[in-house]
């Protein structure tokens, strides 16, 4: 009987330490899960860091993106502008420079007028001097 307490007694030990070693097992697999699930959690919080540095430079270089689109606005909106001043001005310009050419014919134009009159009024004088000259000026 003794034989047989010390069997269970030695079966009891054995089946003991197989759950002690069972156990340790387990204790060091949920460490090293704990180790893991730690990890894990640092490279969430390192990469939620990048992901709101990079959505903060994102927000940064959609504003630069408005503001130059606001700019680029504004420009094509003077480039249109000067454009339409530029025909106004070479509107005026052709239109000046056709007065200036009418302007500068009508001067020729009253010039040979002139030089017409002159001749025609010189002409007449020559008549007049000529059936002078040959008529007798008869005095009453």
């Amino acid at each position: 009987m003794l034989d047989k307490v010390m069997q269970e007694s030695h079966l009891k030990d054995e089946s003991l330490r197989k759950l002690e070693e069972s156990l340790q097992n387990v204790e060091s697999k949920v460490k090293g899960k704990d180790q893991t699930f730690k990890n894990q959690m640092e490279k969430i919080k390192e990469l939620e860091g990048k992901l709101e540095m990079k959505m903060g430079l994102n927000c940064q270089s959609e504003k630069r993106i408005l503001n130059l689109y606001e700019k680029l606005n504004g420009k094509e909106e003077s480039n249109t502008t000067l454009q339409q001043k530029v025909k106004e001005l070479e509107s005026k310009l052709g239109e000046r420079e056709q007065s200036n050419s009418i302007t500068y014919q009508n001067k020729e134009l009253e010039e040979k007028l002139k030089e017409q009159d002159e001749s025609k009024n010189e002409g007449e004088e020559r008549i007049l001097k000529s059936s002078n000259n040959s008529t007798p000026f008869t005095s009453s």
